[in-house]
């Protein structure tokens, strides 16, 4: 048990680590290319990946529910699209900060599509959030820019798609997903 935990927050760690290695390779190529090549590098690599595991038999892809694995790839490629756009155009941390704002809209949106509750411990993280969200964009200075909107909307399309994940799970492996 507690050896599955530590390997459990290792590859949470390891994740992170990588993910803002990404973003960080992401901001020194965008100088010299558009968001939308490097989307599309980044998910060709991602495929030439998961070609190999499926031909070499290490994994295996039964798609059950179609229509949601459709928008789960329709939102998750405008959420890297923006996020991406967001990293050319503005501050690195602070393009993160937007797109890793995806859990207020999931439990929001969780709340309204799926009924489920919010509870007390959550407040506490909707608000700061929320409290984040204002003070970084300067919308409260009335001084808020395109990249802004673009960057909540990486996370917002990102929260939608991480909502759609959480239904998938139900009828999909991981994998398929």
């Amino acid at each position: 048990m507690i050896k599955n935990y530590w390997i459990g927050i290792s590859g949470m760690f390891l994740s992170s680590l990588l993910f803002g290695f990404m973003a960080f390779l992401v901001r020194i190529v965008s100088f010299d290319t558009t968001q939308f090549f490097i989307v599309f590098t980044r998910s060709l690599g991602g495929i030439v990946i998961f070609y190999i595991l499926y031909v070499l038999k290490l994994i295996s892809v039964k798609p059950v529910n179609k229509k949601l694995l459709f928008l789960r790839g329709l939102f998750g490629a405008f959420a890297i699209i923006l996020w991406f756009h967001s990293i050319q155009a503005m501050n690195l941390s602070k393009a993160i900060f937007y797109f890793y704002s995806y859990p207020l809209y999931t439990t929001l949106l969780a709340r309204f599509f799926y009924r489920d509750k919010i509870f007390i411990r959550d407040i506490a993280g909707i608000v700061s959030l929320i409290f984040g969200l204002v003070l970084l964009s300067n919308f409260w200075r009335f001084h808020f820019q395109m990249e802004d909107i673009f960057g909540i909307m990486s996370g917002f399309f990102a929260g939608l798609a991480m909502l759609i994940v959480q239904k998938l799970r139900k009828t999909d492996t991981t994998w398929t997903i």
